[in-house]
This record gives C-alpha cells, structure tokens and sequence, in this order.
C-alpha cells in the first residue's frame, strides 16, 4: 500500500454444487463477497462483477457466502485497500464426483483466463477503471480450482495471459516477462 498508494487482494475459492441447491435457479456460476460493502468500494467490486459478467458467468452477491475471514480481517476500503472474494461453482469446470476435468475444460479454463486478466487490470486509485493507470509492475495471479493449480501471470513483456494447469502444486513466483 506504500508503494502503490493502494491495493486490491480477490480472495478466489471453489465451491461445491450442493453449496447453491437451497437457490433459485438459474443458480450462480460464481458468488461475489464484499462482506456487504464493508470490504471493497463499490466502484472495485462493480470492477470484479463486471470482469466476471463479461465472460458471460452469471453472478450472485453476498448470498451465501458474504466474504469470509481475508475480507474481514484485511479489507479497508477507507484506506484503498480492497477485498473482494469469488466463490467459484466447480461443476463448471470437473465432474465432482469423479473429481476429472469436463471434455471442455480448455473452454472454461480460457473463459476464466480472461476474467483474471480483467481483474488484474483493476487499480484501487481508479476503482472499476481498466486502464493504464495504477501499478505498473508485473503482477502474479494464483489459486485453486478444485485440486487443480492455475497460475496466471499478467507482464508488460509478456502481453497477456498464460494458464496452465498442474497436477502438483504450483508456487507463485514474480513473472519477468521472459519464456
């Protein structure tokens, strides 16, 4: 935050189908927390929202899941600083009882590569704003899905987005914008 004047942290997690059967349906892809306003500005989660709308996910906010401990303990909008966490249905991408990839796993994996490179072009100063601003260093963008690690990293040189997949853990690591 003293170095960029600011910071947005998105708190990504898998869910279980069974997480949303109490819903009506048609039943969220992806459940958006900002612990009711308290963790994020509006103008940052309208940013996440619309990163997540734009690949075509349907979305859901605060219901079930609010934001849990990360959003609580370390968001301070006041302060620029922004947590926004993501609740992703698994269903969308594995078959959960048989915990495999669906055949159209590259589809999915693709759609979602565009919603991180979306989300790593929020800037706190500029809330929803994506655009040049903000930090301009290279940015590291990690998490889980359903056992599965995915690592994308977002650099000048680089121009974009890689994603892959590993059967073992992966640690996030800066990227130089070298292959």
């Amino acid at each position: 935050v003293a170095r960029f004047g600011g910071a947005i942290l998105i708190d990504m997690h898998s869910m279980p189908r069974d997480a949303l059967a109490h819903l009506p349906r048609p039943r969220p892809d992806l459940v958006l927390g900002d612990r009711n306003g308290s963790s994020a500005s509006p103008r940052i989660t309208a940013g996440v929202a619309d990163a997540v709308m734009a690949e075509g996910f349907r979305l859901r906010r605060n219901s079930p899941f609010s934001g849990a401990y990360i959003a609580a303990a370390y968001g301070r909008p006041r302060e620029n600083v922004h947590v926004v966490q993501l609740e992703l249905d698994r269903s969308l991408y594995m078959d959960e009882r048989r915990i495999r990839e669906h055949p159209d796993f590259e589809q999915f994996a693709g759609r979602f590569a565009r919603v991180v490179a979306r989300l790593a072009r929020l800037r706190p100063d500029l809330g929803a704003g994506l655009g040049k601003h903000g930090a301009a260093a290279d940015e590291i963008a990690g998490g889980t899905l359903g056992g599965f690690q995915r690592l994308a990293g977002f650099g000048k040189r680089a121009g974009g987005v890689s994603l892959r997949l590993a059967r073992r853990p992966v640690r996030a690591r800066a990227n130089t914008g070298t292959r």
